[in-house]
């Protein structure tokens, strides 16, 4: 490829020179520079060009990594003629056919196993050759294995128009198993795995009957054909070759310097005259093998090939973080070759890479799930009448009035209704919006509390007061999708002002349960909301379990997706259910029966309050003593300690305001 490069520069700067473009072109092979070779080496070349370094005007770069460097180029549309960019492809792999053996190129997989298994029989057995390979599949441990694959399921579709058939379809089941059967009939596994300088090795010693591989070489009594297919019409190859882009750090002048020079480059003059003409190479501009005049510079087998050739063009330029999927998928198809894996097995778990999992409400576990949900939110809608008839609303839902009922209603509406983001697929507004809900559940549910608690104090203060007046607003920003390496949805922060938003509201809703148990414990013993308190506790003991829970199972990586969505909801409905349902159905029912003992529920009361009073006389009176008794071994600082935790205890024996 260096000497490739070479002409295509001195071409370019011949032409420069004549037309007075001054422009000169210098080629830098910048893997060289810092050591990298292959597909794996493009770290520094990243790190380099992602540094916004304008050293350099443009990059040529393998397809594969298109996602990669595509963002710190810049964008052609609008810059060149669209009819030019259209009219490009790029270099294939397709099949050689080796002429010595007087070879027709088969047309379907079977005749290629067939010819070459007779040629392998007979060679052995009148030549004793047993050097002599039928196919080498060309299955190198890189990026290039990943283009045999592609290319052997797209031959293997049912016609020419026929899409590439799904990973875990039927169709690929069935095309790696015939891939099994050539591998076993007239090849080998170490053939298979063997990398491009084995193959070229072998090519030039003519020892194999057909081979996949570029049509950038060729090799000596070889022709080129396209590949075989399952059907007769059918054949496969993925496109490769280099990608040009410009450097979108540098100057607007030395843009439209690299512009002329793709312009050029690009031509149809350039095309012919240089790619074809003098290196001899394919060109990826199709038209040219139309023209008579090219077909005779290069080989007439290639002026045929790309006339009937099927390309496939990997995912690479639409498909996120391909290259780590690629890496992977080469693995698993390792492993498949070594007999680790199945047919089955190795074409889920690639699959499995780029598939995502969603929560289905059609599932056994979905419906399961959806059915739940219907018939607690039924519950919800119906019980929340009970505030509307008198003889319930007097009786059982005193603590707060009905327009903070309905507000405390909403937070179980609100968390009911954010479980529905876990089915099926995940999409930036879902996110926001039901995240939005589920914050403004837990603030639902506890403003209400928080609010009775505060204008219900013990002692009389202008906070209580003013704390009526108080408006809480929260919202959720920068919410995005994160694909997760398990191959399913979840809803994430992207900034970092999102994470810290995040973060602020777990903490507010820690200091709302804390200022809430805090203020029941001062009002443990107000005679106006002595059972609703009891109550309360028992919710919000609960509710700070599922508090803990919530963030233990956002900072903890679930790799499986049902019980990722599961979890979630499961903790959702808890909090519902205690929420509401508890507060609503248990609670009422355990007063309704609490009223059928002997002894009514004013009498508990009452012996209750008046046991609290004598207790609470007899430590005001305690403490009273302490405090005078020990003036003389305490210190100042003592001294307010006490009576801080006197005022403490005051308000919390305390039956009424004062």
């Amino acid at each position: 490829m260096d000497d490739i490069f070479n002409t295509i520069v001195d071409e370019f700067n011949t032409y420069a020179n004549e037309t007075d473009l001054d422009i000169q072109l210098k080629v830098v092979y910048y893997s060289e520079l810092d050591g990298n070779k292959g597909y794996n080496g493009y770290d520094s070349t990243l790190a380099f060009i992602s540094s916004k370094n304008n050293k350099y005007d443009l990059f040529a770069y393998d397809p594969t990594y298109i996602n990669i460097f595509s963002p710190y180029l810049l964008d052609l549309n609008g810059r060149l003629p669209k009819e030019l960019i259209d009219l490009y492809s790029i270099d294939e792999l397709t099949l050689c056919n080796n002429e010595r053996l007087g070879l027709n190129p088969p047309k379907t997989w079977d005749e290629l196993i067939d010819t070459a298994e007779e040629i392998l029989n007979k060679e052995r057995t009148d030549n004793n050759n047993d050097e002599l390979i039928g196919y080498n599949g060309f299955f190198p441990e890189n990026e290039n294995s990943m283009c045999s694959i592609y290319q052997f399921l797209y031959s293997y579709r049912d016609t020419k128009e026929s899409p590439i058939p799904e990973f875990n379809s039927k169709t690929s089941v069935d095309a790696l198993n015939k891939l099994l059967e050539i591998r076993k009939r007239i090849s080998s596994n170490e053939i298979f795995e063997g990398n491009e300088q084995y193959t070229i090795g072998q090519l030039m010693k003519g020892n194999m009957i057909f081979a996949s591989f570029y049509t950038s070489i060729f090799p000596p009594n070889y022709s080129w054909s396209v590949l075989p297919g399952k059907n007769k019409g059918v054949n496969g190859s993925v496109a490769g070759g280099w990608i040009l882009g410009i450097n979108k750090f540098i100057t607007d002048e030395r843009k439209e310097a690299a512009l002329k020079v793709m312009n050029h480059l690009f031509s149809d003059d350039f095309q012919k005259e240089v790619i074809i003409k003098q290196t001899k190479m394919v060109s990826a501009l199709f038209k040219l093998y139309e023209d008579k005049d090219c077909c005779k510079y290069i080989n007439c087998d290639l002026c045929n090939l790309m006339k009937e050739i099927q390309i496939y063009y990997r995912p690479s330029a639409t498909q996120k973080n391909y290259h780590d999927f690629s890496g992977r998928a080469v693995k698993f198809f390792y492993q498949f070759l070594n007999g680790d894996l199945s047919v089955d097995e190795v074409l889920n778990k690639i699959k499995d890479i780029t598939k995502i999992y969603t929560f289905e409400p059609g599932s056994f576990n979905g419906a399961l799930i959806m059915i739940l949900l219907i018939i607690i939110g039924c519950s919800i809608i119906i019980t929340t009448i009970l505030l509307f008839i008198p003889s319930y609303k007097n009786k059982y839902f005193k603590f707060i009035s009905i327009d903070l009922w309905i507000i405390y209603t909403l937070g179980s509406v609100f968390m009911l209704t954010a479980c529905f983001q876990y089915f099926n697929e995940q999409n930036k507004s879902k996110c926001l919006v039901l995240n939005i809900f589920s914050v403004l559940a837990n603030s639902f549910v506890y403003i209400p509390i928080l609010y009775k608690l505060i204008i219900n104090f013990p002692k009389i203060n202008k906070y209580s007061i003013l704390i009526e007046n108080v408006n809480n607003i929260f919202e959720i920003e920068d919410i995005n999708l994160e694909n997760d390496n398990e191959n399913f949805q979840k809803c994430t922060f992207k900034s970092s002002s999102g994470k810290n938003l995040f973060k602020t509201y777990y903490y507010s809703n820690i200091i709302l349960y804390i200022a809430i148990c805090f203020l029941i414990f001062l009002e443990w013993n107000m005679t106006e909301t002595f059972l609703d308190l009891r109550h309360i506790t028992f919710v919000m003991i609960l509710n700070g379990i599922i508090l803990i829970l919530n963030i233990v199972i956002k900072d903890i990586t679930i790799y499986d997706y049902v019980l990722h969505c599961i979890l979630q909801i499961f903790i959702n409905l808890i909090f519902v259910l205690m929420n509401h349902t508890y507060m609503f159905i248990g609670r009422v029912i355990f007063l309704f029966i609490s009223e059928k003992y002997e002894d009514s529920e004013d009498k508990k009361i009452s012996n209750e309050i008046l046991q609290n009073r004598y207790n609470n006389s007899s430590r005001k009176l305690d403490l009273s003593t302490v405090s005078k008794t020990s003036t003389l071994n305490y210190s100042k600082t003592s001294e307010q300690t006490n009576i801080s935790k006197s005022n403490i205890l005051s308000l919390h024996y305390a039956t009424s305001k004062y």
